[in-house]
């Protein structure tokens, strides 16, 4: 699969396969609603006018992300926006 403008496909980790350490510091206890996925796929970037802006996720990564702002592809992997992204571990 192949996205399309901005969009990426997620693989959810289990954050016990993660190696390393990790601590979230989450002072509104909303650690339930953010998810630890590995980047699949990327689109080439949001159009804006004649203009591309790239993904700033990349295929292997590690994001956080808002399980509240995907969208289930197959059991496991999901479609986000790229600016759903929180943050990229290490």
């Amino acid at each position: 699969m192949r996205p399309t403008q901005d969009w990426i496909v997620v693989r959810e980790v289990d954050q016990k396969d993660l190696h390393g350490s990790v601590l979230f510091i989450d002072p509104k206890g909303l650690a339930h609603s953010n998810l630890i996925g590995e980047v699949l796929a990327i689109g080439p970037g949001k159009k804006v006018g004649k203009k591309v802006i790239p993904c700033q996720s990349q295929i292997g990564d590690r994001v956080v992300f808002d399980r509240r702002k995907r969208y289930i592809y197959e059991p496991g992997q999901f479609m986000l926006k790229d600016s759903d992204v929180l943050a990229v571990l290490g």
